[in-house]
């Protein structure tokens, strides 16, 4: 009787740990699309200190945070998409540089735009010409 409890016991053992996840198994997650319109912003020059990717629809001036305003050193928007960069309330800039394009600027500070940015603007670009729909 107690030979039959460890292969009983054995069995359920051997049952269970074929239930159990393959160490080898890998899984393969998509990246998420991003959308036109979308930035990715950094609070130290080339992409590093605090990190964030922000989409909203194009022609919608986005007024940052106080944890965000004035302390953005590297500024990117995706692919299809020219920024415009502003100091100042959305629709009181006080300063901008316009047609910023992917891959952005991994240092906001060789345009002297380091710690000053405010609020931003995007655009579409153009299918056929790759400009910005940007008007001047």
């Amino acid at each position: 009787m107690h030979f039959q409890s460890i292969v009983t016991g054995v069995s359920l053992l051997l049952a269970g740990a074929s239930a159990l996840p393959s160490p080898h198994k890998v899984e393969t997650i998509q990246p998420e699309k991003r959308a036109v319109g979308g930035v990715y912003m950094c609070t130290e020059a080339n992409w590093s200190g605090n990190c964030q990717y922000l989409a909203y629809p194009v022609d919608t001036c986005v007024q940052l945070s106080d944890e965000w305003a004035s302390q953005v050193s590297s500024f990117g928007p995706d692919a299809g998409t020219s920024c415009m960069i502003m100091q100042g309330h959305c629709s009181s800039s006080e300063d901008f540089y316009g047609d910023i394009v992917s891959p952005g600027y991994a240092d906001l500070s060789t345009i002297e735009w380091s710690d000053r940015m405010t609020s931003y603007l995007c655009f579409a670009e153009s299918v056929t010409s790759g400009n910005s729909t940007l008007n001047h």
